[in-house]
């Protein structure tokens, strides 16, 4: 599970960087509300690309999390063996 969520991580993170590296980036305007772009099709790929920062980041706490409670439940076991 752990490697398809690094793998579905990656893959978001290739998008963003591919997305951020366009060469149709003109001119940004940031404002209240977000940034505006001159280009419609560069401000879809920046909206993407925040969306996609935000579920890596999801996706990493979740490993995070997993992780942690393995390894909780492995040194529960391993104590519990012991007793």
């Amino acid at each position: 599970m752990s490697c398809l969520c690094a793998a579905y991580t990656s893959f978001i993170v290739n998008k963003v960087l591919s997305d951020l590296n366009d060469s149709h980036a003109l001119a940004l305007i940031i404002t209240d509300n977000g940034i505006v772009s001159d280009d419609a099709n560069l401000q879809n790929q920046l909206s993407s690309s925040t969306a996609a920062l935000k579920y890596s980041y999801d996706i990493s706490i979740a490993i995070i999390v997993s992780c942690f409670m393995i390894s909780l439940s492995l040194a529960y076991r391993q104590f519990k063996l012991r007793a």
